[in-house]
């Protein structure tokens, strides 16, 4: 899930917006107490000049930067869960906040983003080490419709989703036709790492790709959020359990075992943060949690505790 600051779906972290999206509607996604400013359309026409001129390499660093800041904390643990000597794949990819970091620590990076205007600008953006692949992940083959939803009268690109449920929670969307495939029926190499971000589609992408997992046995960071996807926590709990994987979250900057989330406690609408508050305001820790780590069963006893020194230190 990734959205702008000013139009992301409650109990995300901030995330920059997409270029398209920040150029049709800048003044909705940032900074709205200042839009109308005397010269604000100037300010905006500068900055779109000024990143025109940039070379990609110095717009990925400022990217970088700005997802490390206000990103979402798993962002931070990536080079122990990505493998140097193997691919990692991101599922659900949107403006490649994962990307950046995944592919400073794999082989190989393969990111699936169906929507057409993001997986182009992701082809610019990575020029190296990264492969996209403009497919939706699921457990079928064909074709399917991807619904972006409408906020205010931004598309959110963020939480665009080809589950009816997770769409059913917004007011309104757009649509747009994308293929349909499984993650085994196209990939044949060793992944080390997995992340799937797909707005109440993940275990249907889990399904497509039992085989994979079966085969590499990759760490994995799956986003469950039950409100966009009842009894999901549940079916991927037991998806890899029988896979012989064990799960955990963060939480309050700990490293917690799976088995002691709640989602009465941690996905409750109250702690949904104010989504127009400065970005400086943003918790690091937020308490609306939705990524959950599972390791292999050959995972090192050491990872679990690697993991948590590293979140005592953020």
């Amino acid at each position: 899930m990734r959205l702008s600051p000013a139009s992301r779906r409650p109990g995300l972290y901030p995330s920059r917006p997409s270029e398209e999206t920040n150029m049709l509607t800048e003044s909705q996604t940032t900074e709205p107490s200042r839009a109308g400013f005397p010269g604000a359309s100037l300010l905006r026409d500068g900055k779109r000049t000024l990143r025109s001129l940039c070379p990609q390499s110095v717009l990925n660093w400022r990217e970088e930067q700005f997802y490390l800041r206000y990103g979402e904390v798993e962002l931070h643990l990536l080079d122990l869960l990505c493998d140097p000597q193997r691919d990692s794949i991101d599922v659900g990819a949107n403006d490649g906040s994962y990307v950046h970091f995944m592919r400073k620590h794999s082989r190989m990076v393969h990111a699936f983003e169906p929507m057409p205007s993001l997986a182009e600008a992701l082809r610019e953006k990575f020029e190296s080490r990264v492969t996209v692949h403009p497919v939706a992940l699921s457990r079928e083959t064909g074709e399917t419709e991807l619904r972006i939803p409408v906020v205010d009268g931004v598309a959110v690109t963020g939480c665009s989703t080809i589950s009816d449920g997770a769409s059913a929670t917004y007011p309104g969307f757009t649509t747009v036709q994308v293929p349909l495939d499984r993650l085994d029926a196209i990939y044949e190499g060793d992944v080390g790492f997995i992340k799937i971000d797909v707005e109440g589609h993940e275990q249907a992408v889990l399904d497509g790709a039992v085989s994979t997992i079966r085969r590499s046995q990759p760490r994995m960071l799956v986003e469950v959020d039950e409100r966009l996807s009842p009894g999901g926590l549940a079916r991927a709990r037991s998806y890899f359990d029988e896979l012989g994987y064990r799960g955990y979250f963060v939480a309050d900057g700990e490293l917690r075992l799976i088995k002691s989330f709640s989602s009465d406690k941690y996905q409750r609408p109250e702690n949904l943060p104010d989504l127009k508050a400065p970005l400086s305001k943003r918790e690091r820790f937020g308490r609306y949690l939705y990524n959950f780590i599972f390791l292999p069963p050959d995972e090192s006893p050491a990872m679990p505790h690697r993991i948590a020194e590293r979140l005592k230190r953020l």
